[in-house]
């Protein structure tokens, strides 16, 4: 990042707990391009006390978070953007989408956090709660998960990750 960029973004907000990186990207953005790599750019510690434990535990609370900060996004720098009310809306009905097939996932593996994250999918999507948005299945991203998941179980031997195993009942 340059840091004339970050110098108009402005600091991070401490009103976010966990997304005001996030939330700095999404102002970063409007001063310029934003690329995204494959590549490793770092290394990330993992313990039980850093910020993130309850959020990766409860992923409702990440959907809810990344929501406040699209919330203060467009509340604040987003709302110069031509299209802020759409926009928003947009994020909104994403966040939806992605939290509606995070509840598929949890009702298939039997995980006790499919109810929360259907019932956050149908307040933020427009169509009706039983009808998928088939759409959020060609995202690239999506996909390539997919793919490469797939790819380690065929031809690697490697089981399923523990979010995709299916309890023996």
């Amino acid at each position: 990042m340059r840091v004339s960029a970050l110098k108009k973004a402005g600091h991070l907000r401490e009103e976010l707990i966990r997304t005001n990186d996030f939330e700095l990207y999404l102002r970063l953005a409007m001063f310029g391009s934003v690329a995204r790599t494959n590549r490793v750019l770092g290394v990330r510690r993992v313990h039980d006390a850093q910020l993130s434990t309850p959020f990766i535990e409860h992923r409702v609370l990440d959907f809810t978070e990344h929501e406040r900060a699209f919330e203060s996004f467009f509340d604040h720098e987003g709302a110069a953007l031509p299209d802020a009310p759409e926009l928003r809306e947009l994020a909104r009905r994403r966040m939806g989408d992605y939290a509606y097939w995070f509840a598929v996932s949890q009702r298939v593996t039997r995980r006790p956090e499919a109810g929360a994250a259907f019932a956050y999918a149908a307040d933020r999507r427009r169509a009706p709660s039983w009808r998928p948005p088939v759409s959020f299945l060609f995202k690239t991203r999506w996909l390539r998960s997919l793919y490469r998941m797939g790819k380690r179980v065929v031809h690697d031997g490697q089981p399923l990750p523990p979010s995709f195993d299916v309890p023996q009942i």
